[in-house]
């Protein structure tokens, strides 16, 4: 180590030091002599924030009205005795992590046992050691500091991951954007669940030039702040195409042109796009290695339909097929990420087959494209008590009987 990085690290330890005797610290004992003792020792170490009680109720008190940094607890007291001040304590979320040494004459294994029962965090045995009580108050004083800074990191992190997924479901259409393809004779049906972690799901609208309905769906890998930074980036992308009459496919090619170049090796998404042809009432889709839609109609059951391709950000030489399916009245098609398809019901993976077997089941009850994404979200936390490890993301798109005005 050079001298300058030894100056550096006692420079910190130092400053470390500071910040530890301005911390405060709680002595609690009924005997006046011992309350001065354990003082007078921690001040010629510098620490200088310093208070004292005489007995459990007057320290339980000052507890309530300024927390300390570090509680120094004797255990035999009259009326209320150290045990039952750590009790008390540990009935509070709000002293869970609060430092409680104890120092006590009874040191027999019973007697400890007895006391970290009670919330101990740490034992002192009478007569008091100097040195002993001073490393013993550092070190506790070091990990409230941790914590206390842990603590404020978990909050700060949880407030910026919320505002993260606030800025996600921003991106998704409004209800308003959605109903504007009922001129096209289509009804939209949508559900968007985030996961317990940022994620890379999100889907979308648009139109082509001569208004045809254009859907998509996007379900980038991983999770964290890069998928959900990659959302913003293909998002912008989208936003930015002239949607021409083209098809799917080429619609995907411009797409991976411009997201491969920007993703870090080893991070990709799979995308579904759709447009429907209101003239020819054909539906025409590409997919780039995402889960396989499913369509049916008031006639036929549902049915998987055929996808490949690679996902977007492999390469920028991938080619993307465009397939063509009719899309009459009473037809219905359902994109999805793959939550829906690898959550566990019961111990066991759901699957395309279990999708398929859920949406039978929903159409014979009767449900409409609303209640149908809603049951199936249900369905996928039977098993769960919190968020999906994945955002779930379903969209129902059906051509009905005419369209709306």
């Amino acid at each position: 180590m050079s001298e300058a990085q030894h100056q550096t690290n006692q420079d910190s330890a130092a400053v470390a030091l500071e910040a530890l005797r301005d911390m405060r610290i709680l002595i609690v004992d009924d005997n006046a002599f011992n309350r001065d003792l354990l003082a007078s020792i921690l001040e010629r170490e510098g620490f200088t924030n310093l208070e004292t009680a005489k007995d459990g109720q007057s320290a339980l008190a000052k507890i309530a009205s300024a927390p300390p940094d570090l509680l120094l607890l004797d255990l035999i007291m009259p009326n209320t005795d150290g045990y039952e001040v750590c009790r008390q304590l540990r009935k509070n979320d709000q002293y869970v992590n609060l430092p409680i040494l104890v120092q006590s004459i009874l040191n027999s294994p019973q007697d400890l046992a007895k006391a970290f029962a009670a919330g101990t965090t740490d034992f002192l045995t009478k007569p008091i050691n100097a040195p002993e009580l001073l490393a013993r108050t550092r070190v506790h004083l070091q990990r409230r500091a941790l914590v206390r800074a842990l603590v404020s990191y978990r909050k700060r992190t949880t407030v910026e991951l919320e505002r993260a997924r606030s800025m996600q479901v921003r991106l998704l259409p409004t209800r308003t954007e959605m109903e504007s393809f009922k001129t096209a004779g289509l009804s939209l049906a949508a559900h968007f669940e985030p996961s317990s972690e940022l994620g890379g799901d999100f889907w979308g609208m648009a139109r082509t030039h001569r208004g045809d309905p254009i859907i998509y769906l996007v379900d980038f890998s991983g999770h964290g702040v890069n998928a959900a930074l990659n959302t913003f980036r293909l998002h912008a992308i989208f936003q930015q195409l002239e949607f021409g009459a083209i098809e799917p496919g080429e619609i995907l090619v411009q797409l991976n042109t411009r997201i491969a170049p920007l993703l870090p090796t080893g991070q990709y998404a799979t995308v579904l796009i759709g447009i429907f042809d209101c003239d020819r009432q054909i539906f025409s889709y590409a997919t780039a290695a995402s889960t396989a839609p499913i369509v049916w109609n008031d006639s036929e059951a549902p049915a998987v339909l055929p996808s490949s391709g690679l996902p977007l950000g492999i390469t920028t030489r991938a080619n993307y097929e465009s397939r063509e399916i009719p899309f009459p009245p009473g037809t219905s098609i359902m994109f999805y990420s793959d939550a829906a398809t690898e959550a566990e019901i019961n111990g066991e993976m759901l699957a395309e087959d279990g999708l398929i077997n859920l949406l039978i089941q929903l159409l014979a009850e009767g449900k409409d494209g609303d209640a149908m994404v809603a049951k199936i979200a249900e369905t996928l936390h039977i098993d769960r008590l919190g968020a999906l490890e994945d955002d779930l993301t379903m969209v129902v798109l059906r051509h009905e009987l005419s369209p709306v005005p």
